[in-house]
């Protein structure tokens, strides 16, 4: 919840390479192990009617217990995050090695990280 907004468009790309790399290595070929390559990427911000910055009445934004802000507008730029990941392990999971590629200067921000998720691929 590091990013609020009440006005967005975004965009969300994945890219499955269908054995093109894992393919040409036996162990993984016989494993059926797939690539997947994605990208995200989102851009928005708060309406003036709801930005509790300009209306003191207004629930405000969260801070840490040093003051300092948990949760931003993406007023300035788009948030990005690129990844690659190994798909159709066991049939069943997906791993990904996420980058993240902006807002890197916020507080407790890593800029790698990892994501692994059940998903039924058919």
């Amino acid at each position: 919840l590091e990013f609020i907004s009440d006005q967005y468009i975004g965009l969300d790309v994945h890219h499955y390479f269908n054995g093109f790399f894992f393919n040409k290595i036996p162990l993984l070929k016989k494993l059926k192990w797939r690539e997947v390559a994605t990208l995200k990427v989102l851009y928005g911000n708060i309406s003036d009617n709801n930005n509790p910055d300009l209306h003191p009445d207004l629930f405000k934004l969260p801070l840490d217990k040093y003051g300092q802000r948990e949760s931003y507008s993406l007023e300035r730029k788009p948030y990005i995050e690129a990844s690659v990941g190994i798909a159709n392990i066991f049939k069943l999971i997906r791993i990904d090695l996420i980058k993240r590629l902006t807002y890197l200067e916020h507080m407790n921000v890593d800029e790698y990280g990892i994501r692994a998720r059940a998903k039924f691929d058919f």
